[in-house]
């Protein structure tokens, strides 16, 4: 009983309240740097030294007080007022807005032009802070991955159980010999300790998902085939694997890093619509 008690308050936890979380309560500005801005009648020299001291990529340009506009570091070879560039008000946020609208427009940017974007924050109406590809690594992202990988664990987990008698996932033979020894030494390892866990909680996050995906149907309702399933959840696995060990997980994942969220997300709230057994069995038919 004690067990249960402890699944039923885990799943409680779902993407949609994760998003919320990061919708009302984690700001775009707790990853925004301070953006750095020139007068416009600052040499192009200064402010490329500058640049290059602080390894900045573009820095803002004020006249009259207030910033109108950006130069990048690699179109410094004419004059400031040539070069600069506007804001676009599709890329600015005001200090109010939440983290989640950030990833959106990076989401947004990255589909349409395939190449680094910023994200401007402003202050009473003018641009004071700057979110660069960089940014995406730091705490607050990763916790927002892992917490959505975290989820599609734990309904792999839910799924198996609501589809499996037991261990009876052991009979599809997919679990390598290794993989399940390297289970069933930690199963034991925490039996000993008193904890109330099953074998299937100690498996790799990947042998949980390909358990999933070898469910009768349970692929195509998620909208592949099994081996598209399969290769997707290695996708995944790859992305978790070096967010969880601190990895730089832009420069081995960036070419596919939104697509990668929308479908995680996609899955986790397909797998959340199934309630019960009764449910499975209907979406699976």
């Amino acid at each position: 009983m004690h067990t249960n008690r402890i699944e039923m308050k885990q799943l409680r936890s779902t993407g949609h309240h994760l998003t919320g979380l990061f919708q009302h309560h984690i700001p775009a500005s707790a990853i925004a740097e301070p953006f750095l801005a020139f007068d416009e009648t600052t040499t192009r020299e200064s402010i490329r030294q500058c640049m290059e001291q602080h390894d900045f990529d573009l820095v803002g340009i004020r006249s009259g007080g207030r910033v109108i506009g950006f130069v990048h570091s690699n179109q410094l070879d004419g004059s400031v007022d040539e070069r600069m560039m506007r804001f676009d008000e599709t890329k600015m946020l005001d200090e109010s807005a939440s983290l989640s609208q950030a990833i959106a427009i990076f989401a947004d940017h990255y589909a349409s032009e395939k190449k680094d974007c910023y994200v401007f924050i402003r202050f009473l109406g003018e641009v004071t802070a700057i979110i660069t590809k960089g940014d995406l690594q730091k705490i607050p992202v990763r916790i927002w991955l892992m917490g959505l990988l975290s989820l599609l664990e734990m309904q792999f987990l839910r799924i198996i159980r609501l589809w499996f008698v037991g261990n009876r996932w052991k009979n599809l033979n997919i679990v390598s010999r290794k993989n399940l020894g390297q289970a069933n030494k930690i199963f034991d390892g925490r039996k000993r300790k008193g904890q109330s866990i099953d074998l299937l909680e100690c498996l790799y996050w990947i042998d949980k998902a390909n358990i999933v995906a070898h469910i009768p149907n349970m692929a195509e309702y998620l909208g592949y085939n099994k081996e598209v399933a399969e290769q997707k959840f290695l996708e995944f696995n790859h992305l978790r694997n070096d967010i969880f060990h601190g990895f730089d997980y832009l420069s081995n994942h960036w070419s596919k890093l939104f697509p990668l969220i929308k479908e995680i997300t996609g899955i986790l709230q397909n797998l959340e619509n199934i309630n019960q057994k009764e449910d499975l069995n209907s979406s699976l038919a």
